[in-house]
C-alpha cells in the first residue's frame, strides 16, 4: 500500500514532535524508505510557503524525493470553481 499525504497530512505533523512522539517518526521514514509515502509537488510548494513547523520542514527538506511532478495527465486538467476543464481540448464538464 502507498500513503499519499496532502498539505493538510503535513500540518497535522505538526503537532507530533520527534523527540514527543518518536514511533510516529520512525513509521513515517520506514515508509519513505520503502517507497510507500508519495505526494505531490504542489504540495511541497503550499508547505513550504505556507505556515509550519520548522521540524516538519527540516523533515521534508531530507525527504524532497517523495514529491513527485505531475504526470502528463494530471496536467491536463485543472479545477476552476468546482468545474473541470480539460486544458488542450477545451472541453468543460461540470
Amino acid at each position: 500500500m502507498v500513503y499519499i499525504f496532502d498539505t493538510s497530512s503535513f500540518k497535522v505533523l505538526g503537532n507530533y514532535f520527534p523527540k514527543s512522539f518518536p514511533p510516529v517518526w520512525q513509521k513515517i521514514n520506514l515508509l519513505v524508505s520503502e517507497g510507500k509515502l508519495k505526494s505531490v509537488r504542489e504540495v511541497l510548494k503550499e508547505v513550504e510557503y505556507g505556515n509550519n513547523k520548522q521540524f516538519v520542514l527540516d523533515w521534508i527538506d531530507s525527504n524532497k524525493q517523495i514529491f513527485l511532478p505531475p504526470t502528463a495527465q494530471e496536467t491536463l486538467f485543472k479545477w476552476v470553481g468546482g468545474i473541470k476543464y480539460k486544458m488542450n481540448v477545451g472541453w468543460v464538464e461540470a
